[in-house]
C-alpha cells in the first residue's frame, strides 16, 4: 500500500499538478476586415510572431468584423475567405456521388499565402486594427 501512495505522490509532481502556467500574456485585438470597399462576409485571420516562439492566434471574421486574443509585438498576419462560386462544383462532402457549388478562394495571395499585411499588438491602450484590402 506504501509504494502505490509513493507512486502515485511522484506521477502528480511529474504530471504538473504542481501549480500551472498561465502561458503568454494576451490582449484583445479588434478590427474590421474589407475587400473592395465591402467587409469581409466570413473568414479567418491569423496574427504570427515575426521572430520567437509565441504561437499563432485566430479569429472568424463574421460580418467584416473579427476578435482576438494576442501576444504583444509584431505581427505577420494572414486572411482568407471563402464564397461559393456557382459555375464551379466539386463532391458533396454529406452526399456522395452528389456536387455542391465549390468553395473559393477570393482574397489575393498577398494576403495569406504570401502575406505582405504586418500589424502590431500594443500592451497599452486599444488594438483596434483595421483591414482595407484591394484586388
Amino acid at each position: 500500500m506504501r509504494a502505490s501512495k509513493l507512486l502515485i505522490l511522484l506521477l502528480l509532481i511529474f504530471t504538473g499538478c504542481q501549480g500551472g502556467d498561465e502561458g503568454p500574456e494576451t490582449f484583445t485585438v479588434t478590427g474590421e476586415v474589407s475587400f473592395s470597399g465591402k467587409p469581409v462576409e466570413e473568414g479567418q485571420i491569423v496574427f504570427l510572431p515575426t521572430t520567437g516562439n509565441t504561437q499563432r492566434q485566430a479569429a472568424i471574421i463574421k460580418n467584416g468584423q473579427y476578435s482576438s486574443e494576442c501576444t504583444p509585438g509584431k505581427k505577420n498576419v494572414e486572411i482568407t475567405a471563402y464564397r461559393f462560386d456557382e459555375s464551379k462544383q466539386e463532391p458533396d462532402p454529406a452526399e456522395p456521388g452528389k456536387t455542391v457549388p465549390a468553395r473559393v478562394q477570393y482574397l489575393p495571395n498577398k494576403y495569406n499565402q504570401k502575406t505582405t499585411l504586418v500589424a502590431e499588438v500594443a500592451k497599452q491602450g486599444e488594438n483596434h486594427i483595421d483591414f482595407k484590402l484591394a484586388p
